[in-house]
């Protein structure tokens, strides 16, 4: 039964490709002769992404590999099921130091590139920096705090002009808002959506709901028990 509205989210299979993605993605722009390369990377970056969940007696599967690859999770060794939304300290960087220091490598590597290739010419790396470090900053705020996820709307602006002030060349006024217009869909994306982490032994998993399907329905299908933090 396919779970209308649940997508996977991080998995060992997705960071993998994620990890993998993010290499040539980054580094490939750095080298004329191999630019090539980075589109590897948004091919990769492509196939980490989650299309559907499925329940199928007594197993959850997680398609990824745009559907063609299914991770296999088996219901009963799940021994635990957060919904992170109602947990008013836990925060998905807390669940998954792995993710967060993913994109905790990204932002300083794009910042890197920035501060030694001055030149618009890498303006790109400048946006990727801008938006990274805003995902950061929600990655790391409880879901209870959501208010203070609104910092990340001045994140772009706050660290563009620092980076003016440290490297003029680098900073351009259209990257700026192109940072701040992924901001605003990065933003309403998080948290218009539940978020589900199932743990089995020596495994985490994430699954994203929308509004379509209430957190109490997915859990009850699934039989699992949740575990309600309070403030």
């Amino acid at each position: 039964m396919k779970v209308n509205g649940a997508i996977p989210g991080v998995s060992r299979p997705q960071f993998v490709l994620l990890l993998v993605g993010f290499a040539f993605f980054l580094i490939g722009p750095l080298f004329e002769r191999f630019s090539w390369v980075s589109l590897l990377g948004w091919l990769f970056l492509a196939m980490s992404w989650g299309t559907s969940v499925e329940i199928d007696g007594k197993k959850l599967r997680l398609y990824y590999l745009f559907g063609k690859k299914a991770v296999e999770v088996p219901i009963e060794e799940v021994w635990e099921v957060k919904a992170m939304n109602r947990l008013t300290l836990s925060s998905l960087a807390r669940e998954f130091p792995d993710f967060f220091l993913l994109v905790l490598s990204v932002v300083c590597f794009s910042l890197f590139v920035v501060l030694t290739h001055p030149s618009r010419d890498y303006s790109g790396y400048t946006a990727l920096f801008l938006v990274s470090a805003s995902y950061l900053l929600l990655l790391s705020i409880p879901f209870g705090w959501d208010e203070i996820g609104m910092l990340a709307f001045a994140i772009p602006l706050i660290l563009s002009l620092l980076l003016w002030l440290i490297v003029p060349g680098a900073v351009d006024p259209i990257m700026v808002f192109i940072g701040e217009i992924a901001v605003f869909f990065t933003y309403a994306s998080y948290y218009s959506r539940d978020y589900v982490v199932l743990k089995t032994v020596g495994e985490k998993y994430l699954i994203t709901l929308n509004s379509k399907v209430p957190v109490d329905v997915f859990l009850r299908t699934l039989g699992g028990r949740v575990d309600v933090q309070t403030p």
